[in-house]
């Protein structure tokens, strides 16, 4: 998937620099560290995105309710984004490029990374409005694009109404997620 074309990309240097870490550091859920990113880039993020014990166990309850999975999910991916654009911004750098993080190993939804990923930006841009990021989204399937643009155009229609565009969005995905489910 994409972490290993950004990793086949950088080549040797950021590899050793993985192997490194993974050796020397215990790796918080949510943590994002800069390494040098070899052919790639100046630097990769290295963004821990396993779920951890105690969001694994919220999002397996007995009997969940899609809002309440849908919540779980967004609180643990909007860790992750907002880690990320902080990271990115204390380093001084103020371009990412951005995959949908989550969608492969660990399977979560592309609409649901986009949606997130969507209101990290917003609110670092709401935060820094004369000091903004550029944000590429690189999406390694073209599926991921096509629901990205979605959310996107969703999240730009309520720019001044994030809360309304939150609840119109979450409406939006459970509604899928019951018609997916039922048929």
């Amino acid at each position: 998937g994409a972490q290993g074309a950004v990793r086949r990309a950088a080549g040797p240097e950021l590899e050793a620099s993985i192997a490194d870490l993974l050796r020397n550091v215990p790796l918080p859920v949510c943590e994002v560290i800069l390494l040098p990113g070899g052919n790639l880039a100046k630097q990769v993020a290295l963004v821990v995105t396993e779920l951890s014990d105690s969001l694994r166990e919220e999002l397996m309850q007995s009997d969940p309710t899609p809002r309440a999975q849908l919540g779980c999910m967004l609180r643990f991916l909007d860790c992750i984004h907002d880690t990320l654009l902080s990271k990115v911004r204390e380093s001084g750098h103020r371009s990412l490029a951005l995959p949908t993080l989550c969608t492969g190993g660990i399977g979560l939804p592309p609409h649901i990374v986009a949606l997130s990923a969507l209101r990290a930006v917003h609110r670092d841009f709401c935060a820094h409005p004369t000091d903004t990021l550029e944000v590429r989204f690189c999406c390694f399937e073209n599926e991921h694009r096509q629901v990205l643009q979605q959310v996107h155009d969703g999240v730009v229609d309520y720019f001044f109404m994030p809360d309304e565009r939150d609840e119109l969005l979450t409406s939006a995905l459970l509604c899928d997620h019951v018609q997916n489910r039922d048929s």
